[in-house]
């Protein structure tokens, strides 16, 4: 068992559903006693006891055809996308994961049927009870982004809510990016402001430099957004309604090219000021969660269930378990949140509870 599955028992404390069904959770050895190939979701072997559990639940089945070679592909695939924290909430929590792997009975009857013949590299299937499938057939689909997309369609074919959560990382990785720059007398309203817009995947505050020679550089946020679900327009007219509005310099690529990160304290800070600051949050959560302590708002909409477990933690969190956490670097990148979710997961472990009491 990994330290982030003992961290999450002891967060979630509830048992995963395979643990209640005839199936056996696989529990494959590397040297933290899980396969890598498997990743961190805890996958039922026997796919009768997916059927009962999807029926009794009414979830649909995320069933995969893996095989523990050790072969690139698979490895990948396994510290990939089923070893992202909320990928893997999602596998658990939104759907009945399963696993066909090689040797089990009854495999190559379940390839044929659901049309898994490659042996090359992991299958994943999104079916129902009843074994129809939720989405079309894709071979490849191993990517990070395009699993999370998959998530997201094959619970919208369900007919199932979609977790914000999940349709907000699908966004943080589908999407095709742009960028905007606007200066501002105060980057910390910029940041809050437009950080609450839908659309928006990241905001950071920065210096600009000047544009003339002995000027002084100027506050601003540079916006990464998604324009398919906010146009740019849109963007510049909110950033116009702000008081503290100087000039869009989205248009100078130079400008873009020369914005550096302000300080530490004034990234995010109304949310660097808070004790969820030290939560592993994606970019967009924490964009999110910046702009709703900053206008005085509930700030855990966009966090999954097991990070306001974990938040709830934190707020609780002992002096020394504070310390700790201190010394870890908080990460303002979608790459850097799964590594960072680890450590905290590490620390939580070591520490054993967060509480004082």
């Amino acid at each position: 068992m990994t330290s982030r599955r003992r961290s999450l028992v002891l967060l979630v404390a509830f048992a995963v559903v395979a643990a209640t069904t005839a199936g056996a959770l696989v529990r494959h050895q590397d040297e933290e006693g899980r396969a890598p190939e498997l990743g961190q979701v805890d996958w039922l072997r026997d796919w009768n006891a997916a059927v009962a559990a999807a029926k009794e639940s009414g979830k649909p089945i995320a069933l995969l055809f893996q095989e523990l070679a050790g072969g690139a592909a698979a490895v990948d695939f396994g510290r990939g996308p089923l070893s992202q924290p909320l990928l893997m909430e999602a596998f658990e929590d939104e759907f009945v994961p399963c696993v066909v792997l090689d040797g089990d009975a009854g495999r190559d009857g379940l390839r044929q049927r659901f049309g898994a013949t490659a042996r090359s590299a992991p299958v994943l299937r999104f079916v129902t009870a009843d074994g129809a499938d939720l989405v079309a057939r894709r071979d490849g689909v191993v990517q990070t982004a395009a699993v999370a997309a998959s998530l997201v369609e094959a619970l919208a074919a369900a007919k199932r809510p979609v977790p914000a959560y999940l349709g907000n990382l699908s966004a943080e990785l589908n999407a095709k990016r742009a960028q905007a720059l606007f200066t501002m007398g105060c980057f910390w309203e910029g940041e809050a402001a437009l950080g609450a817009l839908d659309g928006v995947l990241a905001t950071t505050a920065v210096f600009v430099p000047a544009s003339r020679e002995g000027g002084k550089a100027e506050e601003g946020v540079l916006v990464s957004y998604d324009p398919a679900t906010l146009s740019r327009d849109a963007l510049a007219a909110a950033w116009r309604g702000l008081a503290c509005a100087e000039r869009d310099r989205s248009d100078d690529a130079a400008a873009i090219a020369a914005a550096r990160p302000a300080k530490e304290l004034h990234r995010k800070h109304a949310l660097r000021t808070a004790p969820l600051w030290k939560l592993p949050m994606t970019p967009l959560q924490q964009a999110r969660a910046n702009a709703a302590i900053a206008t005085g708002k509930e700030p855990y909409a966009s966090l999954s269930p097991r990070q306001r477990l974990l938040a709830r933690r934190l707020d609780d969190a002992s002096e020394f378990a504070r310390g700790e956490l201190a010394k870890l670097a908080t990460p303002e990148s979608l790459e850097g949140f799964g590594p960072y979710y680890d450590q905290v997961a590490t620390l939580f472990t070591q520490v054993g509870h967060f509480s004082g009491g």
